[in-house]
This record gives structure tokens, C-alpha cells and sequence, in this order.
């Protein structure tokens, strides 16, 4: 639009010029209010150019900014457990190397949990799981499976922030009929997908909520019982170094 409107401007200019310099016109009458009216629509034409390449930028901003907020949104709709634990006179150090140690504890084998090790940053970074067992008895063997999930320690002296999130249920693949999964879990009350399974008979609208629902729950028990576990075993820690 820019171009358009220079080049536009430009020839509009020209062509007064022309005009002023053609001696029949200069003889003529007319030619003062011919001028004044190429004038007035070069004019008109270039503020009219300028005002929609105005816009379009801001079209283009507007989109960019709705982009950003859209992944944001996306972001914190996901299902997400966070909290701050207080460990007095403990340094960070040492809450970095109990958390190595309550992971190796709480989960069958550490090092495979274990992602991410920055002791400078004080950040830990592990994959688990739970096992989802269905009380909801439709297609319960399809829905029944794992729930895979993030976990993020980050420590600074005398406190560590944990973060639980990007919980994925994964159905029974060794189910009969194919495994029934719901995926990432939102904080959407009622389940925003379609969960068909690979067959037409999948479960009915209620019963998916409801399995939704549980699953949803279920996460949040996780979430406690990973909390109440971190919290004491960090604040065991100051009690181990002693001497024996």
C-alpha cells in the first residue's frame, strides 16, 4: 500500500505539471480548476492509501497479540499442581542432593525418572507415572492404564518448589477392542473432547465426563501424596548429617 501510494502521488504530480505546462490549457479557462481538482484527489488518495496501511499493521500487531495470549491460555488451562515448601537452615545444595535421593526412594528405579540434574541452577526434572484403575465400569478395561506426568523440583536455600503437570492418560493397549485414552488433562469440569476409541462403540457422554472426572481426581491424590512425601523427606534432611 505504500508503494501504491508514492507511485500514485507521483503520477498525480506529473501530470499536474503536464497540464500546467500545455499552452492550449494554459489559454483555456478550465485549466486552474482542472488543477485544483487533481490536486484535491491526489489528495484524498494518498491520506485514503495511508489510513489502510495504518490498519493493516495494526491488524497484523492485533494478530500477533492474540496468538500470544491464545498459548498462554492453552498454557495455564492445563491441569497443574504447584507449591512452595519451607525447609529451615537448609542450603540449597544440600535440598538439591536430598531431592536425588527422594527420588530414588519414591520411584522404582531414579535415574530412569530423573530427566534433568542442574545442581547450579538447583533444578531436578522427572517422568512418572500412576496406574489408573476405573471405577466407572464402562469400557473400564479400555480406560484402565497409566497417567503419565512432569515433575519439576527447583531449590534455593531453605525452601523447594515443586510443579506437577502435563498429566496424559494412556488406555489399555492390550484391551480387546483397542485402548480408550483421554490425553492431556485440562481443568475443563466436563471432558472437552470426543473419546471414541478406535471403534464406533466408545463410552457414552456421561460416562466420559465421568471417567474425566475421576482422572482429574486422581491426579490431585497423586499430587498429595507427592507433596506429603517431599516435605518430610526434606525436612529430614538437616537431621542426617550428623556424625555417626
Amino acid at each position: 500500500p505504500i508503494l501504491v501510494s508514492a507511485t500514485l502521488g507521483e503520477y498525480l504530480t506529473y501530470l499536474i505539471a503536464t497540464i500546467w505546462q500545455d499552452d492550449e490549457l494554459k489559454n483555456s479557462g478550465g485549466n486552474t480548476m482542472k488543477i485544483k481538482q487533481l490536486l484535491v484527489i491526489s489528495l484524498f488518495l494518498q491520506v485514503l492509501l495511508s489510513t489502510l496501511t495504518t490498519n493493516c499493521g495494526a491488524e497484523s500487531n492485533s494478530s500477533g497479540s492474540n496468538v500470544n495470549s491464545t498459548k498462554n491460555e492453552e498454557l495455564s488451562h492445563n491441569l497443574v499442581f504447584q507449591r512452595v515448601i519451607q525447609v529451615p537452615k537448609i542450603k540449597k545444595s544440600d535440598l538439591y542432593r536430598s531431592g536425588i535421593k527422594w527420588f530414588a526412594y519414591t520411584f522404582r528405579s531414579g535415574k530412569d525418572v530423573i530427566q534433568t540434574q542442574d545442581l547450579e541452577n538447583g533444578i531436578l526434572i522427572g517422568k512418572a507415572l500412576f496406574v489408573y484403575e476405573p471405577s466407572i465400569l464402562q469400557t473400564s478395561n479400555r480406560t484402565r492404564g497409566t497417567v503419565h506426568y512432569t515433575i519439576t523440583l527447583e531449590f534455593k536455600d531453605e525452601r523447594c518448589r515443586y510443579t506437577l503437570e502435563s498429566f496424559i492418560h494412556e488406555g489399555n493397549p492390550m484391551a480387546s477392542s483397542g485402548p480408550i485414552s483421554f490425553g492431556l488433562l485440562t481443568n475443563d469440569q466436563k471432558c472437552p473432547k470426543e473419546i471414541p476409541g478406535p471403534f464406533s462403540f466408545g463410552l457414552t457422554s456421561s460416562a466420559r465426563d465421568e471417567v474425566w472426572e475421576e482422572l482429574k481426581r486422581k491426579a490431585a491424590e497423586e499430587a498429595q501424596r507427592i507433596s506429603s512425601s517431599l516435605e518430610k523427606s526434606l525436612l529430614s534432611s538437616g537431621s542426617n548429617n550428623s556424625d555417626w
